[in-house]
């Protein structure tokens, strides 16, 4: 009877661990076909950051899709996409707190609506960071936001984008009339 409970009970697991595995290699990104072919295109051999390489426990609470950001990023009534891709890994390696971490190079890109069944591409930021990141990308509704460094506070008359550094800083990206402005939230 032991050994019926024990075979049961490894099943279990097994069965769990492939519906674990199963879950993260299905993870499909939450952008439309054209969308992915362009990044294909234009940035060859990116990947879109997938939501288990965030650091959910430093970056609480972390959305469905940390690293995807839908909406009217560029003030033309169109849907816009800001995306964290990772670029390519440098190869170094270091362990912290008993967890082997990669490096890797990342660019926060906007894909804009150009209107005609496509995007163009604008890279917002670009930086390296080990996986899992402490990273993630968040829209912010159209309104006020205050500038952590001049004191002022910005009126937005559309949505912004969101670099979200866990426990350290945050900064807005503003595209009006195709100008970036960074806005730095918090620092």
């Amino acid at each position: 009877m032991r050994g019926l409970a024990r075979l049961a009970a490894l099943l279990v697991a097994g069965l769990l661990c492939s519906a674990t595995t199963q879950a993260a290699d299905s993870w499909s990104a939450p952008v439309p076909a054209n969308l992915l072919a362009h990044i294909r295109a234009t940035v060859p051999g990116a990947e879109i950051v997938r939501p288990d390489e965030i650091d959910s426990k430093s970056c609480q609470p972390v959305a469905d899709n940390p690293t995807v950001v839908q909406g009217d990023l560029t003030g033309k009534h169109r849907t816009d996409f800001a995306v964290l891709l990772k670029l390519k890994e440098t190869g170094k390696q270091t362990m912290w707190q008993g967890k082997k971490l990669t490096e890797a190079q990342f660019a926060l890109m906007l894909f804009s609506d150009n209107g005609h069944d496509g995007y163009s591409s604008r890279r917002l930021n670009e930086f390296t960071d080990f996986v899992p990141l402490g990273v993630f990308v968040d829209v912010e509704p159209a309104g006020k936001l205050h500038n952590a460094s001049t004191g002022k506070d910005l009126t937005t008359h559309h949505a912004t984008v969101s670099l979200v550094f866990c426990e350290k800083s945050e900064t807005a990206y503003y595209i009006h009339d195709d100008k970036v402005t960074a806005i730095p939230v918090t620092d």
